[in-house]
């Protein structure tokens, strides 16, 4: 059985004018998609082009999907309102910008299935992420960008 998943590269705002155009150009374009081959019976990993994914499946073949998008970088958060939440960033930190994914009060240990939505926000509404103050500028379902007040070794 051979293993496969997908991880969609940092995303990127093209030719977007807006937050709200930067977020929605970030959907999945296949031609950004790279695909990590995992050949169990020797171990061996190879980086290809999501395209390739009907050639290598046989019959049998798991195919585990990572749609997330996120980096290893987990936030814990609470809006105005005192609601917490967890912000997985899904692009590096861009001066004082935060892109990211929202889930529902937990941390990474809790299983994605068994959090609850996250806490409802707008633009416009400051959350707190510890020591850090940020204004939302776009929402896109629970992909959400963020700038934060503070900047270079603060943030």
């Amino acid at each position: 059985m051979k293993f496969h998943r997908y991880k969609h590269g940092a995303p990127r705002s093209g030719g977007a004018t807006s937050p709200a155009q930067a977020l929605a150009s970030d959907e999945v374009s296949r031609h950004r998609v790279r695909l990590v081959q995992i050949g169990r019976a020797r171990d061996e990993l190879a980086i290809t082009r999501f395209s390739a994914l009907p050639r290598l499946l046989s019959a049998g073949d798991l195919v585990v999907v990572n749609d997330a998008a996120t980096l290893p970088a987990s936030l814990g958060g609470r809006t105005a309102r005192g609601d917490m939440f967890e912000l997985r960033l899904s692009a590096p930190i861009d001066g004082n910008r935060l892109r990211g994914v929202l889930l529902g009060p937990g941390d990474h240990r809790t299983r994605t299935e068994h959090r609850v939505p996250p806490p409802a926000l707008a633009i416009g509404d400051v959350v707190e992420l510890g020591a850090i103050h940020a204004k939302v500028v776009a929402l896109a379902g629970r992909r959400i960008e963020l700038v934060a007040r503070e900047s270079g070794d603060a943030l």
